[in-house]
């Protein structure tokens, strides 16, 4: 396997090599990419609404991480909750990070998850939404039950200012 990508110039001695070398080798050094502890997951605390008179109780929440990589950010919430009031169809959370929404192309940036609705994991449509939170439904966006069993774990990418 030859790395052609990636060809350095050699010379005859050591120092001449690493001279060569130094300008690759000082971008390198400078890359916000790191296999150490810069870039571990931060908690926050999400704060759970529902469309319509739909009311959503968290009654675990099991995780809500972030991390935020330049203007990038990932976020992952996975929780037990219960449901009330008047069914409807949509799940909101807060985002850790305010998320770039300058139109109305950028501003639904898909994520991915489950739901299940008093019964098995059901695939779940989940997106930024227009007033800037994750928003989740089921994926036929039929209305949620009402009761115990309403649980969620969500996650992906989207990007911020």
């Amino acid at each position: 396997m030859t790395l052609t990508k990636y060809r350095f110039p050699v010379g005859t001695e050591v120092r001449r090599t690493l001279g060569f070398w130094a300008q690759s080798l000082a971008k390198l050094a400078n890359l916000p990419v790191s296999v150490g502890e810069i870039f571990q997951p931060d908690d926050y605390d999400p704060v759970f609404t529902a469309s319509g008179a739909l009311t959503y109780t968290v009654t675990q929440l099991s995780s809500a991480r972030f991390i935020q990589i330049g203007n990038l950010v990932w976020v992952q919430v996975s929780c037990n909750g219960t449901t009330g009031g008047v069914a409807s169809n949509t799940i909101m959370v807060t985002l850790p990070v305010k998320a770039r929404q300058p139109d109305a192309i950028n501003r639904f940036s898909a994520l991915s998850g489950w739901v299940s609705d008093g019964g098995n994991a059901l695939g779940a449509v989940v997106y930024i939404g227009s007033q800037g939170g994750i928003n989740i439904t089921r994926y036929d966006a039929a209305n949620f039950g009402l009761g115990v069993g309403r649980n969620l774990s969500i996650s992906g990418w989207y990007e911020t200012d």
